[in-house]
């Protein structure tokens, strides 16, 4: 729960990931389960990244996937996220 303090997007992204999993569109197609949403952060730039794990597809783990979401908000993030992720699902 947001205190007043920095935002911690990992945490918020956990909490996004705890929800996908429980819809339908998770799952609805082969190789579409999501384990785990990881925030990257892009070593010597200043740029992060949004990279969906799936569980049952490893080779989609290679970065491709990655969603920019560089100097937002957590509540932006968790947008570009979702439109990142319906292409995907």
């Amino acid at each position: 729960m947001f205190n007043g303090k920095k935002e911690n997007k990992q945490e918020c992204l956990n909490y996004l990931c705890k929800a996908i999993m429980e819809t339908r569109a998770n799952g609805s197609e082969k190789n579409n389960h999501i384990q785990e949403l990881k925030l990257i952060r892009k070593e010597g730039r200043d740029e992060e990244y949004v990279r969906p794990i799936w569980s049952d597809n490893p080779e989609r783990n290679d970065g491709y996937y990655d969603i920019n979401v560089t100097g937002d908000s957590a509540w932006a993030m968790i947008k570009d996220v979702i439109n990142g992720l319906s292409n995907t699902l």
